[in-house]
Protein backbone atom coordinates (compact mmCIF):
# COMPACT_ATOMS: atom_id res chain seq x y z
CA UNK A 1 0.00 0.00 0.00
CA UNK A 2 1.64 3.51 -1.09
CA UNK A 3 0.40 7.02 0.29
CA UNK A 4 -1.55 7.48 -2.58
CA UNK A 5 -3.56 4.35 -1.93
CA UNK A 6 -4.75 5.62 2.06
CA UNK A 7 -8.03 6.95 1.95
CA UNK A 8 -8.37 10.87 2.82
CA UNK A 9 -8.26 11.50 6.51
CA UNK A 10 -6.06 8.37 7.82
CA UNK A 11 -3.16 7.72 8.04
CA UNK A 12 -0.78 4.06 8.14
CA UNK A 13 -0.30 2.87 11.84
CA UNK A 14 3.51 3.14 12.98
CA UNK A 15 5.22 -0.54 12.04
CA UNK A 16 7.54 0.50 15.36
CA UNK A 17 6.19 -0.93 18.96
CA UNK A 18 5.21 1.75 21.24
CA UNK A 19 9.04 0.89 23.01
CA UNK A 20 10.53 1.82 19.92
CA UNK A 21 8.62 5.07 18.93
CA UNK A 22 11.39 7.90 21.24
CA UNK A 23 10.20 11.28 22.22
CA UNK A 24 12.34 14.01 20.67
CA UNK A 25 15.50 14.79 23.18
CA UNK A 26 15.41 18.64 24.33
CA UNK A 27 18.90 20.42 23.78
CA UNK A 28 20.92 20.85 26.63
CA UNK A 29 20.41 24.37 28.05
CA UNK A 30 23.32 26.85 27.45
CA UNK A 31 23.23 27.86 31.06
CA UNK A 32 25.61 26.19 32.22
CA UNK A 33 26.04 25.02 36.33
CA UNK A 34 23.59 25.83 38.67
CA UNK A 35 23.85 28.92 40.42
CA UNK A 36 24.73 26.63 43.37
CA UNK A 37 27.93 26.03 42.09
CA UNK A 38 28.86 29.05 40.85
CA UNK A 39 28.57 30.44 45.03
CA UNK A 40 29.80 26.92 45.83
CA UNK A 41 33.31 27.84 44.27
CA UNK A 42 33.69 31.57 45.19
CA UNK A 43 32.96 30.29 48.51
CA UNK A 44 35.87 27.22 48.08
CA UNK A 45 37.71 30.03 46.80
CA UNK A 46 37.25 32.45 49.59
CA UNK A 47 38.32 29.73 52.10
CA UNK A 48 42.01 29.08 50.05
CA UNK A 49 42.64 33.04 50.16
CA UNK A 50 41.58 32.90 53.65
CA UNK A 51 43.48 29.57 54.95
CA UNK A 52 46.68 30.79 52.77
CA UNK A 53 47.02 33.22 56.08
CA UNK A 54 47.82 30.62 58.18
CA UNK A 55 50.08 28.63 56.16
CA UNK A 56 52.69 29.20 58.45
CA UNK A 57 51.10 27.05 61.75
CA UNK A 58 52.38 24.75 62.65
CA UNK A 59 50.08 21.25 61.70
CA UNK A 60 48.03 23.01 59.21
CA UNK A 61 46.51 21.45 56.17
CA UNK A 62 45.55 23.88 53.44
CA UNK A 63 42.79 22.91 51.07
CA UNK A 64 44.56 23.30 47.89
CA UNK A 65 47.25 20.20 49.52
CA UNK A 66 44.21 18.22 51.69
CA UNK A 67 42.39 15.73 50.85
CA UNK A 68 38.71 16.57 49.98
CA UNK A 69 35.85 15.93 52.75
CA UNK A 70 32.32 16.43 52.07
CA UNK A 71 33.04 16.70 48.15
CA UNK A 72 35.04 20.26 49.23
CA UNK A 73 38.32 21.03 50.56
CA UNK A 74 38.92 21.04 53.59
CA UNK A 75 41.09 23.41 56.03
CA UNK A 76 42.69 20.81 58.71
CA UNK A 77 45.36 21.00 61.81
CA UNK A 78 46.37 18.20 62.72
CA UNK A 79 44.63 16.25 60.71
CA UNK A 80 41.17 17.11 61.84
CA UNK A 81 38.68 19.04 59.86
CA UNK A 82 39.20 22.77 61.20
CA UNK A 83 36.68 24.40 58.19
CA UNK A 84 35.41 23.67 55.02
CA UNK A 85 32.80 25.11 52.56
CA UNK A 86 30.27 22.46 51.38
CA UNK A 87 28.12 25.19 50.01
CA UNK A 88 28.20 29.20 49.78
CA UNK A 89 28.88 29.44 53.50
CA UNK A 90 32.27 28.19 55.50
CA UNK A 91 31.31 26.38 57.93
CA UNK A 92 33.87 25.65 61.25
CA UNK A 93 34.24 24.03 64.39
CA UNK A 94 33.89 25.97 67.30
CA UNK A 95 33.01 25.70 71.07
CA UNK A 96 29.76 24.32 71.35
CA UNK A 97 28.72 28.12 73.59
CA UNK A 98 30.13 30.05 70.91
CA UNK A 99 28.15 28.18 68.26
CA UNK A 100 25.09 28.82 69.66
CA UNK A 101 26.14 32.59 70.50
CA UNK A 102 26.14 32.74 66.84
CA UNK A 103 22.92 31.27 65.99
CA UNK A 104 21.77 33.16 68.64
CA UNK A 105 22.60 36.34 67.57
CA UNK A 106 22.42 35.48 63.46
CA UNK A 107 25.52 35.77 62.38
CA UNK A 108 25.64 31.75 62.38
CA UNK A 109 23.33 28.91 60.77
CA UNK A 110 23.24 25.83 62.41
CA UNK A 111 25.05 22.87 60.31
CA UNK A 112 24.02 21.01 58.23
CA UNK A 113 20.49 22.41 57.72
CA UNK A 114 18.85 19.44 56.88
CA UNK A 115 18.82 17.56 59.65
CA UNK A 116 19.90 17.98 63.57
CA UNK A 117 22.57 20.14 64.31
CA UNK A 118 26.09 19.21 65.38
CA UNK A 119 26.60 21.40 67.94
CA UNK A 120 29.99 22.24 67.25
CA UNK A 121 29.79 22.66 64.19
CA UNK A 122 28.57 26.22 62.49
CA UNK A 123 28.06 27.77 58.69
CA UNK A 124 29.05 31.17 59.07
CA UNK A 125 26.47 33.71 57.11
CA UNK A 126 28.50 36.30 56.05
CA UNK A 127 30.77 36.70 53.14
CA UNK A 128 33.33 38.42 54.78
CA UNK A 129 36.91 37.73 54.13
CA UNK A 130 37.85 39.61 57.31
CA UNK A 131 34.90 37.57 59.37
CA UNK A 132 36.10 34.73 57.71
CA UNK A 133 39.38 35.02 58.28
CA UNK A 134 38.70 35.49 62.43
CA UNK A 135 36.21 32.73 62.40
CA UNK A 136 38.98 30.69 60.56
CA UNK A 137 41.68 30.87 63.46
CA UNK A 138 39.13 30.46 66.42
CA UNK A 139 38.37 27.20 64.52
CA UNK A 140 42.25 26.79 64.21
CA UNK A 141 43.22 27.31 67.88
CA UNK A 142 39.73 25.66 69.05
CA UNK A 143 40.32 21.82 66.55
CA UNK A 144 44.39 22.42 67.29
CA UNK A 145 44.25 22.35 71.14
CA UNK A 146 41.96 19.28 71.19
CA UNK A 147 44.14 17.52 68.50
CA UNK A 148 47.32 15.07 68.99
CA UNK A 149 50.47 17.52 68.63
CA UNK A 150 51.00 21.29 69.56
CA UNK A 151 48.28 23.43 69.46
CA UNK A 152 48.72 26.64 67.05
CA UNK A 153 49.98 29.90 67.95
CA UNK A 154 47.76 31.30 70.75
CA UNK A 155 45.28 28.15 71.58
CA UNK A 156 45.05 28.54 75.09
CA UNK A 157 44.80 25.65 77.64
CA UNK A 158 43.40 21.64 76.28
CA UNK A 159 40.21 21.77 77.48
CA UNK A 160 38.75 18.91 79.89
CA UNK A 161 35.59 16.64 80.84
CA UNK A 162 33.02 17.66 83.39
CA UNK A 163 35.42 15.04 85.33
CA UNK A 164 38.10 17.30 85.00
CA UNK A 165 39.72 14.31 82.41
CA UNK A 166 41.67 15.32 79.40
CA UNK A 167 38.63 15.37 76.16
CA UNK A 168 41.14 14.91 73.20
CA UNK A 169 37.94 14.16 71.09
CA UNK A 170 34.69 15.43 72.04
CA UNK A 171 31.80 13.85 70.47
CA UNK A 172 29.79 16.24 68.22
CA UNK A 173 26.50 14.91 69.44
CA UNK A 174 26.75 14.67 73.51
Amino acid sequence: MTGADVAPGTEPADPRSPAEVRRPVDPPTPTGPPAATDARTDAEARLHAVAAAFADVPGVVLPAVGRRHFGTATLRVHGRIAAFTPGEHLVVKLPRDRVAALVASGDGLPFPDDRPPMREWVSIASDDADVWHRAVADALAFVGRNGDGPAPVGAGPTRTSRLGESNPRPSHYE
